[in-house]
């Protein structure tokens, strides 16, 4: 499971909360400003990929601070983090040649 969140700035603090959760902190965690993504630049925008478990328990951790993002722009967001790795690894690629 897959999910997108924006975080208040001033709320940061349940980063290190989520990623020292012994479930929750073994997903994978990308967090990026979210200025990037065109939404509010007061947040940081959260993704969390994982166990439907994990991604449940990082939904009660962040209760009240992690605003679930609606599918329409969870899957923009997914597309150019996914774009972003992409040219990472062939960024790599170079250097292994």
């Amino acid at each position: 499971m897959i999910r997108a969140y924006l975080l208040e700035k001033t709320a940061q603090a349940v980063i290190d909360l989520l990623r020292s959760d012994d479930l929750v902190g073994r997903q994978s965690i990308t967090v990026r400003n979210s200025e990037l993504f065109s939404l509010p630049p007061e947040t940081v925008t959260l993704v969390i990929e994982g166990s439907d478990e994990a991604v449940r328990k990082a939904e009660e951790i962040g209760k009240g601070v992690l605003k679930a993002l609606d599918k329409g722009t969870s899957d923009k967001i997914l597309l150019k983090l996914k774009e972003e790795e992409d040219k990472a690894d062939q960024g790599l690629g170079f250097i292994f040649e």
